[in-house]
């Protein structure tokens, strides 16, 4: 009764998200479901169990999304996302014979424009709305259907760019601070399976596309399509690159904590794109605006990852997590599919990493378990089974595109649960064939 209390908790926070109700509403509800299904004390479970998890994620994830989000701010008003998404743009007309771009030269660039943005560390659901008018316009180009656009944008900016060895995205650096691992942990199968994700997901959707192109169907206009900004003052794109250079650097290279990497980046961003977005005065507008941003993000991650701690903490569950241990097979294996589990029940990857490594942890580690290993198969888990519908930035994307989540979420679930549920387990067999490359 209490797992199938569970189940029923975690559906009916799915469906009320969908339905677009409040997670931090949805959340803590949905928990008292489940806490009162599993015989325990609906109150003493809100008070200490859900508010406490929520406090702990809170700690440790709102100084990085702050940090991100007014980077991400004065990327957005300065014009240094839209330079260097357009600079791609324009590249790829020139390297085209035709001055019209292919679909996989499209879907190429496209990803490239959201894994230099995220991997440079702007919030993935940021650079989405961001890029997403540049993408509409090279879909125009190219004649492309724009429900298949959700997909391709969010391959490039939910997927590999927050889960790959240095990303100083919450996926990579939750499980530094959980484990004391460093930011390249398993560097060499965390590069390489991102990589493939990537590839594959360019490759499905290239298929998909030309069925639908065979089939009649091209670019359709709507009613309130973003149009790419005329602007003749946007900044230099080798020039906007610099933030999020520095921010990479610091972090990987000179080892400093993600705090002063994004610190630096945020003071750099707001320096170089000044002249761009009107000067000294509209500093505090920007930074109060990334500061709501920051506060709406937080709670929501904060929320399902309470919501994750106190399925945790059901009696109920131990059975459930006592018999994915058990499963027959290599720790890394299970490893991976736990993570992924946790990570569906909280629908959110920061909440299911947050949550799970330490549900998981001392137990893995029991059992011989690298915890550098561990680290990337936590971080790739954290981009598995979080996309379903309910998911912030698919429905976001699909918002931008003009349709319902229900037209866009086979190309979504495509690039973003999919090839990266493959892709975690993956890279766990990797690390399991080869111990070392941990």
């Amino acid at each position: 009764m209490g797992i199938a209390f569970i189940l029923i908790g975690t559906i009916l926070l799915f469906v009320l998200a969908l339905k677009g109700y409040p997670v931090v509403i949805a959340a803590p509800l949905c928990a008292l479901i489940v806490a009162l299904g599993n015989g325990v004390d609906a109150l003493d479970t809100y008070r200490t169990t859900y508010m406490g998890g929520a406090a702990n994620m809170l700690i440790t994830i709102f100084p990085i999304i702050l940090l991100g989000s007014i980077i991400a701010e004065f990327y957005r008003a300065g014009g240094g996302a839209t330079s260097i998404a357009t600079a791609l743009y324009n590249f790829s007309k020139k390297i085209s014979k035709t001055g019209n771009t292919s679909v996989a030269l499209t879907f190429i660039i496209i990803n490239l424009m959201g894994l230099i943005l995220a991997y440079g560390g702007i919030n993935g659901v940021v650079v989405t709305v961001i890029i997403f008018p540049i993408a509409l316009e090279m879909f125009k180009n190219a004649n492309l259907p724009r429900e298949i656009a959700p997909g391709v944008v969010l391959s490039g900016t939910i997927t590999s760019a927050l889960i790959m060895p240095g990303s100083p995205q919450l996926q990579n650096v939750l499980p530094m601070n959980l484990l004391g691992t460093t930011s390249t942990a398993g560097l060499v199968p965390g590069l390489v399976i991102g990589a493939m994700i990537l590839i594959a997901n360019i490759i499905l959707l290239t298929v998909l596309t030309k069925k639908e192109i065979a089939k009649g169907n091209g670019f359709t206009t709507f009613d309130g399509m973003p149009n790419v900004a005329e602007d003749a003052k946007l900044p230099n794109p080798w020039l906007s690159l610099l933030p999020l250079v520095v921010v990479f650097a610091l972090f990987n290279f000179a080892k400093l904590h993600v705090l002063v990497a994004l610190f630096n980046g945020a003071i750099l961003s707001a320096l170089i794109f000044l002249p761009n977005y009107g000067g000294g005065k509209e500093i505090k507008p920007l930074s109060s605006k990334a500061v709501v941003d920051a506060g709406s993000l937080t709670l929501i991650v904060c929320a399902l990852s309470a919501y994750g701690t106190v399925i945790a903490a059901m009696p109920s569950f131990s059975s459930i997590s006592d018999a994915l241990i058990g499963i027959p097979g290599p720790p890394l294996i299970k490893a991976a599919i736990a993570m992924m589990l946790v990570t569906a029940i909280s629908g959110s990857g920061p909440a299911g990493i947050g949550t799970g490594v330490p549900m998981f942890a001392s137990t893995f580690e029991a059992m011989g378990i690298n915890m550098a290993a561990l680290h990337r198969v936590a971080a790739f888990s954290g981009v598995s089974l979080d996309s379903l519908p309910s998911n912030a930035a698919v429905n976001v994307a699909a918002r931008l595109s003009g349709y319902s989540v229900a037209k866009t979420y086979l190309y979504s679930f495509c690039t973003t649960v999919l090839t990266t549920s493959l892709g975690t387990l993956l890279v766990a067999i990797l690390l399991t064939i080869f111990p070392g490359a941990a």
